[in-house]
């Protein structure tokens, strides 16, 4: 398993923004929360087959609650939970 994370960074604030308008602006911002990678399945598998849907399903059964997204960057499915798990965990930005 590996955890992925970005840096959380402040978002970028302009000048002129009111104290309310700079407070929405940061809140609205995307923040990355670390995640651990469960599975990876490449996304040019063969029609009909779901092995990452599947996997993910059967980990949910046990109570975990993961989930499949797609990595463009990858052109992979991953089936994630949100979080670290592991010491010793990779992490990729």
């Amino acid at each position: 398993m590996e955890t992925m994370r970005s840096e959380v960074r402040p978002a970028p604030t302009q000048p002129g923004l009111s104290d309310a308008d700079r407070l929405a602006h940061d809140k609205a911002t995307l923040v990355r929360r670390p995640r651990t990678v469960l599975y990876r399945s490449p996304a040019g598998g063969p029609h009909g087959s779901w092995p990452a849907d599947e996997f993910a399903a059967a980990r949910q059964a046990e109570g975990i609650p993961a989930r499949v997204v797609m990595s463009m960057r990858e052109d992979a499915f991953l089936v994630v939970v949100e979080g670290e798990t592991g010491a010793g965990a990779s992490r990729e930005r």
